[in-house]
């Protein structure tokens, strides 16, 4: 599915970059000499909650990161700009949504984004919960966009928060 849709994330990827370069200006002032290469989208296993699966995780994000930038290697560096998130949990388990919970904690760092879209399934109790788990472990948690369609006599609600660490 990541060599089929390779173009489609490669694209995005350098809109993302190009967003984040003037959103604010901030990251184009400091990071003059840094430039972007998209690459092929690479697959592994996470499973939330598994601090081995986080820690090679971003020990990745960090390899990459300094073979794209040999001249960088600050602490903010090492993590993420983004977390993409899209229908990652599903259910009424709370417990599921605190391992999410603790292994974006593990990979971001002060200036990374989390982008979460959820479908709430069921009567949306655990989702309550993940933000207050989330607001404990230390996050930010503000709903971006909320979209309603109604669909063979249910109501599906999508929500999409950003996420950032504090």
């Amino acid at each position: 599915n990541a060599v089929a849709n390779e173009e489609a994330v490669v694209s995005t990827a350098t809109r993302l970059a190009s967003f984040l370069d003037n959103d604010d200006g901030a990251r184009s002032e400091n990071n003059t000499e840094e430039t972007f290469s998209p690459q092929t989208p690479k697959c592994a296993r996470l499973l939330w909650g598994d601090d081995g699966d986080a820690r090679l995780a971003l020990e990745w994000v960090r390899a990459v990161f300094l073979e794209t930038n040999p001249h960088r290697e600050t602490e903010s560096d090492s993590y993420p700009d983004a977390i993409l998130l899209a229908d990652v949990v599903y259910g009424e388990n709370a417990s599921v949504w605190r391992s999410l919970v603790k292994t974006l904690k593990t990979l971001s760092g002060p200036n990374t984004v989390t982008l979460l879209s959820h479908a709430r399934r069921g009567r949306g109790e655990a989702f309550t919960q993940f933000e207050e788990i989330a607001r404990d472990a230390g996050f930010e948690v503000e709903a971006a966009e909320t979209k309603s369609d109604a669909k063979d006599g249910l109501l599906a609600v999508t929500v999409t928060y950003v996420m950032r660490r504090f």
